[in-house]
């Protein structure tokens, strides 16, 4: 886990990290000590005034058009949403990159049905393209496929998109400096302009339970650790049980945030809280700093999973990689055939990724509290942990895999999901690889093994060998692949029903005292800021059940067997029943 990272500091940072840490004024440019984006309705004039200007502008034009048009109605009212978070006070930064992507976009989500199958025409739409910020990070070439054929755009588009988020990332300094100074609101405030913008695009953009309920109390603090943003790191310790992130409080945070980590420690019996551990003090949920606490290392929990496992392992190492490879074997293959429909848009989303998330610049540094070198850190750091292996073992490894389902909800539900996926696999590698034989015959199947392999960063220290020699290999990374960009991306990026409670996470804390929540929590500039990002990786993608299973069997050759997908499909709604 991301709990595992070696405790360090700058001064700790080797010859190697030193010349992979870029330079601060490179990224951001010098502080040109503008006033604060606080908006307009607070008496000065906003940074975001392109954002603005180009908004009024497209209110004035599509509103004719609108009257005739659902299309042009949608960015009409997205035109007005994102005038309305600017002069709240929208970071400029974040308010020009919704400006470019379009806020009307939001209303729109994508159907499987719409996305291609492999031909011989889609065959050479993409090409590997290297990361030059990330290979420096990492210390080796990251490489990776550009020029997806769904939502395709020619390189020069690619090209220019890059460079215009390049140069917005120079151009605006992050808001972050002197935090307790920015302009903040209060839970109805936050409420109404919730109401108002983000989720005028649609319910899925809200909270889809209410947490609100003892949100702070005992039962809340186990409840993120059993089936909330902390199961993901839930690993037994002796006789009891911990969610582990305290060596993260030696990364370092920029002036006015709080550092981020913490230990949670449960009972045998994953019933009660022994303690939580948190820079050098145990509090337990009797204290007056309870709260405060909990709400630290429930940011931490939240913070830790943005990088790993979903930017770097659903993203990158596993969804952006196989893409990658994958649309370079003959589309006639079995083996690219049946990854397609787990790698749609794959390629476009991480183009996007590459600048607006994880690039220089960009969200990680922007709206989080860690310093350059911590990021960084926290970027090598998962890689280290990336591995490939099946949900069963994963819990076997965390001493968590004989929990009942009252006592471990994440791992009881998670595992019955796997167990679909791996069931699905199981039936589909039967038709073409009946035996561990059939595998190591096939020289393509071999080919992309090798490449994909080749592909991880040297820092990986669990990355699989570049070869496969057996059924069950195939099966472990069809399984968990299907795992990672379904599963465990809507679990550690869907944090909507968090952030809409306004007290329960974000992704920094600003530095207060711990029995005053209100001086923990983040500005409104940063509140609208991460009310789009997350509204932008939220945006409803292509679903996983199929009601009719033709829309899933069709990415597949003809020789194969429809009912694998019927099964499939029905044992995904079976589940749904289930859990209701």
């Amino acid at each position: 886990m991301l709990a595992h990272v070696a405790s360090q500091d700058c001064g700790g940072a080797s010859d190697v990290e030193r010349q992979q840490l870029i330079d601060e004024k490179k990224v951001f440019g010098e502080v040109t000590g503008c006033t604060p984006n606080e908006g307009l309705q607070f008496g000065c004039v906003p940074q975001a005034w392109v954002a603005i200007l180009v908004s009024l502008l497209q209110i004035f034009l599509y509103a004719p058009l609108a009257l005739f048009s659902r299309i042009y109605y949608e960015r009409w009212v997205g035109s007005r949403i994102l005038l309305r978070m600017c002069c709240l006070g929208m970071e400029p930064w974040t308010a020009n990159i919704a400006l470019m992507i379009g806020m009307g976009n939001l209303h729109h989500s994508l159907k499987l049905q719409e996305c291609s199958v492999p031909s011989k025409k889609l065959q050479g739409s993409h090409q590997r393209i290297k990361n030059s910020f990330m290979s420096d990070v990492l210390g080796s070439d990251f490489i990776m496929g550009e020029g997806d054929y769904d939502c395709w755009m020619p390189w020069w588009i690619r090209w220019l998109g890059t460079q215009v988020l390049s140069r917005l990332a120079l151009f605006y300094y992050p808001n972050t400096l002197e935090p307790d100074k920015l302009i903040r609101c209060d839970k109805l405030e936050f409420d109404e302009i919730c109401e108002t913008t983000i989720e005028r695009f649609g319910s899925e953009f809200g909270a889809r339970v209410d947490l609100s309920a003892e949100r702070h109390s005992e039962l809340g603090a186990i409840r993120l650790c059993i089936e909330g943003l902390g199961a993901f790191a839930l690993e037994k310790r002796g006789s009891s049980y911990v969610v582990d992130y305290s060596s993260m409080e030696a990364m370092p945070v920029r002036e006015g945030y709080m550092r981020m980590g913490g230990c949670m420690r449960l009972s045998s019996s994953l019933d009660h809280v022994e303690g939580l551990d948190l820079f050098g003090k145990t509090y337990l949920p009797t204290d007056p700093a309870w709260a405060g606490a909990l709400h630290i290392f429930r940011c931490t929990c939240g913070a830790a999973l943005i990088f790993y496992p979903h930017t770097i392992s659903c993203h990158y190492l596993r969804g952006g990689f196989t893409a990658t490879v994958v649309r370079e074997m003959d589309p006639d293959h079995a083996w690219r055939r049946v990854l397609t429909p787990f790698t749609v848009m794959t390629l476009h989303v991480n183009w996007g990724a590459k600048s607006i998330i994880s690039g220089p610049g960009a969200i990680f540094e922007r709206l989080g509290p860690f310093s350059q070198w911590s990021t960084q850190e926290l970027f090598r750091a998962a890689c280290r942990q990336f591995r490939i292996e099946s949900f069963a073992s994963n819990l076997r490894r965390r001493g968590v895999s004989d929990l009942r389902k009252q006592e471990y909800p994440y791992g009881y539900w998670g595992l019955k999901l796997y167990s679909i996926f791996e069931t699905f696999a199981k039936e589909y590698i039967d038709q073409y690889w009946p035996t561990d034989a059939s595998v190591t015959a096939d020289a393509e199947l071999r080919w992309f093994f090798d490449q994909y392999s080749r592909l991880l960063p040297e820092i990986c220290e669990h990355a699989p060998a570049g070869d496969v020699s057996t059924q069950e290999e195939l099966v472990t990374f069809l399984a968990s692949h299907i795992w990672e960009v379904t599963a465990a991306h809507e679990h550690s990026g869907h944090v909507g029903d968090l952030l809409r409670q306004y007290d329960m996470f974000h992704t920094h804390v600003v530095e207060g005292n711990l029995e005053n929540m209100e001086s923990l929590l983040p500005s409104l500039p940063s509140r609208l800021s991460l009310l789009f990002a997350r509204a932008l990786t939220s945006r409803p993608g292509a679903k996983l059940y199929q009601a009719d299973p033709r829309e899933l069997s069709r990415f597949f050759l003809d020789s194969s067997d429809p009912s694998v997908s019927e099964r499939f499909m029905a044992s995904l709604q079976k589940l749904h029943e289930e859990m209701e």
